[in-house]
């Protein structure tokens, strides 16, 4: 039965994806990371649909405990722009520390996690620039950024509040040139029977008028090391999609 599920999620990441931010949430890095020697197998698919059209993104990811309180993960990420073809957009190595020991009774937990960002490039470069030409919307100065080399840092916070599940990510994007972006993404999430959990999500620069979506998700857990995820977000500034849709998987072995 074990080889059966880890079948059905490879095929997954071939068709959809799965989570590249963590096991429990969507938009959120939460606190939890593998056991030394275990892995994480995620990945997400996103449709964002905006003014000018739809864009999908594509990021099947590997989490792999190394120490205690230490994981590293490698992530790449595909991307359909609007008025472009399936592209190889960045790749992303990231350390996961737990501040807090995983075995911790204490309510509050803390973690951090530093990335960097290798996009594609000249391409990339060049492909923004005609974006700004055609009136489309770069991401340089937000930490919604898949366009530059960036240092990606995310300083979490996670509370069981009763059934409730709450994490904060306070989160910094510093591309190798242009502006220091800073921002926020937030979750809460409560179970409904013993496989299903429901949630709300929401991911913002501290700029008002920078990207901001908010939205409900899903979390199923059919067998205890396998997560499927959907969520929909709204954006609430001119500067987001006005609607996307994100599905995930991450199965734990």
């Amino acid at each position: 039965m074990k080889h059966i599920f880890l079948t059905l999620a490879l095929a997954a990441l071939t068709t959809t994806a799965i989570a590249h931010h963590g096991r429990d949430f969507i938009l959120v890095e939460d606190h939890t990371c593998p056991a030394p020697g275990g892995m994480f197998l995620l990945g997400n698919f996103e449709w964002e649909k905006g003014n000018e059209g739809s864009e999908y993104g594509f990021s099947p990811s590997l989490m792999v405990g190394v120490l205690p309180q230490l994981s590293l993960s490698i992530e790449a990420s595909f991307r359909e722009e609007v008025g472009a073809d399936w592209k190889y957009a960045s790749v992303t190595p990231s350390a996961h520390i737990q501040l807090t020991p995983a075995d911790s009774k204490s309510p509050v937990r803390f973690g951090l996690s530093a990335s960097y960002q290798f996009a594609e490039g000249e391409e990339a470069d060049h492909h923004a620039e005609e974006e700004e030409a055609e009136g489309h919307h770069h991401h340089g100065s937000s930490i919604h950024n898949h366009d530059d080399n960036a240092l990606i840092a995310r300083f979490i916070t996670e509370a069981d509040l009763g059934d409730f599940k709450a994490v904060l990510n306070i989160i910094n994007v510093t591309p190798d040139e242009g502006s220091t972006a800073w921002g926020y993404a937030v979750g809460v999430r409560c179970p409904v029977c013993d496989t299903v959990s429901l949630g709300v999500e929401a991911l913002g620069d501290f700029a008002s008028d920078g990207w901001q979506e908010f939205g409900p998700a899903a979390y199923i857990e059919p067998i205890h090391n396998l997560t499927l995820k959907l969520g929909i977000s709204f954006g609430l500034t001119e500067e987001t999609p006005d609607f996307s849709v994100r599905t995930g998987i991450v199965y734990r072995f």
